[in-house]
């Protein structure tokens, strides 16, 4: 009992550390001056501009939660961008178990809040789709809709687990207003969309492994795992940046999180000292899913093997 109250104890401390360096990260950039270059050249460029799409992906209606920030000064806008963010990590970790302190010290939670991106609404959106409250759940998804790349099949995992037509009520009601807003944007979207696959894309911080990857789309069709799943969509995507799969680091830790963890750090750092081509980072999500199927398919063979077992001894008591 000494034991697992010392444990306890233990774990509560390093979950409160967790929090006061997430925290730290979220604040310090803005305030010695470094607001985040895509806080300030993208998300609120294209905001105060009106040029969507320009440097964005999400759809149109991320600017009307990009606005009320980017109308601030830079410095004060940025701060609470970060915060914002920083409070939509805390919310979904403490929703969806992950660890405070593991999240804190990855390589998504530093370039998020150094670079001031748009992953802790994101990940606020997740721990918001497993809610109780349609309403809640719905508010969800309209966040996880921001970033297509990381959302589209966290959206339609919550979908099919759920199976409750009223999750879609808010994304319609939030999708309506903003064509009556700005009309059918749709088509503009998915042009500056296609516009960017002719980007290059074999860059080091990008964990996607499209065209190959998507060989791999059989999976979706085994028992839904919603990191299972987010795995598997950071190397089907054509694009997929490192930080934005800080939201599935908000989950419940797996074997492969530690993985993740140790090796995108190494990898990024051995870039800077000297530089890397190809997708590495690509390389070790892969490893990662295949990592966590094997658990998978490990544990269907225990399941499937207890009844065999149980028969066995039945019929040979002996």
């Amino acid at each position: 009992m000494a034991n697992l109250r010392r444990a306890s104890r233990r774990d509560r401390l390093l979950r409160f550390a967790g929090v006061v360096c997430i925290l730290a990260l979220a604040v310090a950039p803005p305030l010695l001056g470094r607001p985040g270059w895509d806080f300030v050249h993208v998300y609120r460029h294209d905001a105060l501009a009106g040029t969507y799409g320009l440097h964005t992906w999400g759809p149109w209606p991320m600017y009307w939660l990009v606005m009320p920030f980017a109308a601030l000064p830079i410095t004060l806008g940025a701060l609470l961008w970060n915060l914002a963010g920083a409070l939509g990590f805390l919310y979904a970790i403490r929703r969806l178990g992950g660890h405070e302190l593991l999240f804190a010290v990855s390589l998504p939670c530093f370039w998020t809040f150094t670079q001031g991106q748009i992953e802790g609404f994101i990940a606020l959106g997740l721990g918001l789709s497993f809610a109780a409250s349609p309403v809640l759940a719905g508010l969800g998804l309209v966040l996880l809709s921001l970033k297509p790349q990381f959302g589209l099949f966290a959206v339609l995992y919550v979908l099919l687990t759920r199976r409750d037509w009223r999750l879609l009520l808010v994304p319609a009601l939030v999708y309506s207003v903003s064509v009556a807003y700005w009309g059918m944007w749709f088509d503009e979207w998915i042009a500056s969309l296609l516009w960017r696959t002719t980007w290059n894309n074999d860059v080091i911080e990008n964990l996607s492994l499209y065209p190959l990857s998507l060989l791999l789309l059989p999976l979706l069709f085994a028992p839904p795992d919603i990191g299972r799943w987010l795995l598997l969509q950071s190397v089907v995507m054509p694009y997929f940046p490192h930080y934005s799969y800080a939201p599935a680091l908000t989950l419940k830790p797996s074997r492969s999180t530690h993985l993740i963890l140790a090796v995108t750090w190494g990898v990024v750092l051995w870039d800077s000292v000297r530089p890397l081509q190809g997708r590495w980072l690509g390389w070790v999500m892969l490893v990662a899913l295949l990592w966590e199927v094997r658990l998978w398919l490990k544990s269907r063979r225990g399941r499937d093997a207890r009844p065999n077992l149980e028969r066995s001894l039945r019929d040979n008591p002996s």
